[in-house]
């Protein structure tokens, strides 16, 4: 592979970078840290490189990703499921931080995919998004806790963390609708997805935060992405039942309680879903028939600008999607 073609691959813990270029062979370390990071782009700059590879880790790949393309570098966030399958697929058993940089490099070098694009806002609603979960995880089990309790010490104790807890989830949304009302395209995305029968505010975070490249892809290709996209199970004359696999997990978890609703309140969603439940279809394979139709609905309107309308013909060509 000449010079220019060269592929870092690094593996992200909290505190260290374990780095490998491929294929040279070379491999270093640096800490997790401003320095580190100065410290990597210092030693990377004796090289030609023409791409950087990390796994998502947690969230402690976001800095150094942030920083390596605020220099220039063009980054990609793998998953790290399918870098472990590649691993394994190559006979590589052996899993510890220096491997794991090489096969990270390997796997960046043997398969394209997109390169991440510096969106400070995003990252941004992400990290409120995720927070928020988090806090709203908390809160239901506390709920449930203190569904269950008959100490009144307890019950006092649980009322003031759930009163705190709610606190702070309202001051994450208050950061997220001020976000969303500061920038002019956030905000038209916004409008254009809350139209849609069904879809309340935290679906339209959900998607602003975890798939910005809504309305830029095909139906398929957005399916895929949430992970909704139904597969085959065939071999032979073996016909096996298609399953969904894969996707973005936190924005399907939120779809779907909205593909729930859509099912009921939508007007065209709701006798679609009837009529594949009338089929024999069970509830959840019939929500998930609704989840795939309404992100395909959603990446139509955002790309073509406009907000839902009964019964509206769209204008771009079929053969598009």
């Amino acid at each position: 592979m000449p010079e220019n073609k060269l592929i870092v691959g690094i593996d992200v813990s909290k505190r260290q970078l374990d780095v490998h270029v491929h294929p040279l062979g070379q491999r270093f370390s640096v800490t997790n840290t401003s320095s580190g990071w100065a410290d990597l782009a210092e030693r990377l700059a004796g090289y030609t490189v023409k791409l950087v590879a990390l796994e998502a880790s947690g969230g402690y790949e976001r800095a150094v990703a942030g920083d390596l393309t605020a220099r220039g570098y063009r980054v990609r966030v793998l998953n790290p499921a399918q870098v472990r399958h590649f691993a394994k697929a190559a006979g590589r058993r052996a899993k510890n931080d220096p491997i794991d940089a090489e096969v990270i490099a390997r796997y960046a070098a043997t398969f394209e995919g997109p390169v991440l694009v510096p969106d400070q806002v995003r990252q941004k609603l992400a990290e409120a998004m995720g927070s928020r979960a988090l806090l709203v995880e908390h809160r239901t089990a506390l709920k449930n806790q203190l569904g269950t309790t008959s100490i009144e010490t307890v019950r006092e104790l649980l009322q003031a963390q759930l009163k705190a807890l709610n606190a702070q989830i309202n001051a994450l949304e208050n950061f997220i609708k001020q976000t969303i009302a500061d920038h002019q395209a956030l905000t038209r995305r916004a409008e254009i997805i809350v139209s849609v029968p069904g879809l309340g505010k935290v679906s339209c975070w959900a998607l602003l935060a975890w798939m910005p490249e809504i309305g830029s892809l095909t139906r398929k290709q957005a399916a895929a992405l949430i992970g909704v996209a139904p597969y085959d199970r065939d071999s032979g004359p073996f016909r096996g039942t298609r399953h969904i696999a894969g996707g973005r997990k936190p924005p399907r978890d939120v779809l779907y309680m909205a593909a729930q609703s859509a099912a009921f309140t939508n007007p065209t969603m709701s006798p679609f879903y009837q009529r594949l439940r009338a089929k024999g279809k069970e509830h959840k394979v019939a929500v998930i028939a609704v989840l795939r139709k309404l992100i395909g609905l959603i990446n139509t309107l955002i790309e073509e600008g406009r907000t839902w309308q009964a019964n509206h013909v769209s204008q771009r060509p079929i053969h598009a999607k």
